[in-house]
C-alpha cells in the first residue's frame, strides 16, 4: 500500500470517529462538593462561619420545666430560650450582634414572649437591650430574681473600658423594674475585676424621678478556694429602691438596703449552694434564703431541686433543664 493512501485512510478514520463522538450524549460532570461549615476559633467554641462570607454565627438556648410547690398550690412553668450571636471582624474590632428571646407556652415570662436581649457591640460600646450590670449577687438560685436590683436587663448605651487590671462600665439606661415615676435615663458606673482568687464589683447609680434624683451604691466580693466559692454582696439606696429590691422605688428620702452572703460547692457534675440576704425597705426587713443543688445527669441535661423562702412563704422548686 502506498504511503499516501495509508495517510488518507488514517485521516478519514479520525474524521469519522470525531463525527461519531459528536453524536454521543455529553457526559455530565460530577456535582460540585458542598463546602463544609468551618469553625471560628477566634470567637470561641460553638461559632461557625456562614458560607459565602466571613461572618460567624452561634446558636444557643435551652428548654426547661419548673415545678413549684407551696402549701397551697403546685405550678408547672415550661420555658424555651433561643439566642443568636453573630460576629465579624472589622477595622474597629469585632462587631457583635445578639438577639435572644425567652418564651413560655402559658405566657408566664415577664418579657411577654418578646426579645429580652437585642443589642449591637463594637469596640467596647453596646447599644440596645443587654444584661443587667447591677446584679451583684455572687450566686442566684431558682427562685431568686436579679440581686442588686435593676431587673434582668438594661436598655440603653453602655461602654466598657480597661482601667488597669479592672474594667469600668459607664451606662445611660432604663432598667426593667423602674416605676413610671422615672423622668429620665439612669446613669451608672460599675467597676469590676479580680485579684488572684478574689473577684470584686463596685458601682454607683443616679436615678432621676418626678420627685427629685435618687442614688444607689452597690458592691460584691467573692473568693474561690478549691471547690468552694464564698461571696458577700450588698446595696444601699435613697429614692432608688429598685436597686435594692425594695418595693418603695421612687419616693423622696426613702431609704432601703440589701445585704447577703452565698456559699457554693462544686463537686464535679454539679454545684450545691446556699444563699441568704435581707432587704430593708424603710425600716421593714424581709429575709430571703435558698438552698439547692444543680446536678448534671447527662450531657447538657440537668436537674435542680431547691428550697426558696421569703417571709412566711416556703416554696419547693424542681427545674429540669436541657441546654443546647
Amino acid at each position: 500500500m502506498k504511503l499516501s493512501t495509508l495517510l488518507l485512510s488514517s485521516a478519514a478514520l479520525v474524521v469519522a470517529g470525531s463525527a461519531y463522538a459528536a453524536d454521543l450524549p455529553a457526559k455530565k460532570g460530577a456535582p460540585a462538593a458542598k463546602a463544609p461549615a468551618t469553625g471560628c476559633p477566634a470567637f470561641g467554641a460553638g461559632f461557625f462561619q456562614i458560607p459565602g462570607g466571613e461572618t460567624c454565627i452561634k446558636f444557643s438556648g435551652y428548654v426547661r420545666s419548673d415545678f413549684a410547690n407551696t402549701s397551697a398550690t403546685t405550678t408547672i412553668t415550661p420555658t424555651a430560650r433561643l439566642a443568636v450571636d453573630v460576629r465579624s471582624n472589622s477595622d474597629l474590632g469585632a462587631i457583635q450582634s445578639v438577639f435572644r428571646t425567652t418564651m413560655s407556652p402559658n405566657g408566664a415570662i415577664s418579657a411577654n414572649n418578646k426579645a429580652d436581649r437585642a443589642y449591637i457591640s463594637v469596640a467596647g460600646l453596646s447599644v440596645g437591650k443587654y444584661g443587667a450590670i447591677t446584679d451583684v449577687a455572687a450566686y442566684n438560685g431558682t427562685g431568686t430574681a436579679a440581686i442588686g436590683g435593676g431587673g434582668d436587663s438594661g436598655t440603653g448605651v453602655k461602654y466598657t473600658m480597661a482601667v488597669g487590671p479592672a474594667n469600668l462600665t459607664l451606662a445611660g439606661q432604663t432598667n426593667s423594674g423602674v416605676s413610671s415615676g422615672a423622668t429620665g435615663s439612669d446613669v451608672l458606673a460599675i467597676l469590676s475585676g479580680s485579684a488572684g482568687m478574689v473577684n470584686y464589683t463596685a458601682g454607683y447609680v443616679s436615678h432621676p424621678y418626678s420627685g427629685g434624683t435618687g442614688y444607689a451604691y452597690l458592691g460584691a466580693i467573692s473568693a474561690t478556694s478549691g471547690a468552694v466559692t464564698v461571696g458577700l454582696f450588698g446595696s444601699s439606696a435613697v429614692g432608688a429602691g429598685v436597686y435594692t429590691g425594695a418595693s418603695t422605688v421612687d419616693t423622696s428620702g426613702a431609704n432601703s438596703s440589701q445585704g447577703g452572703l452565698s456559699v457554693a460547692y462544686n463537686y464535679g457534675p454539679g454545684t450545691a449552694y446556699a444563699e441568704y440576704y435581707q432587704i430593708n425597705d424603710s425600716g421593714t426587713n424581709t429575709p430571703v434564703y435558698e438552698v439547692g443543688v444543680n446536678h448534671t445527669i447527662a450531657k447538657s441535661l440537668s436537674v435542680k431541686p431547691s428550697l426558696f423562702s421569703s417571709s412566711s412563704t416556703n416554696t419547693l422548686y424542681l427545674r429540669i433543664n436541657r441546654d443546647f
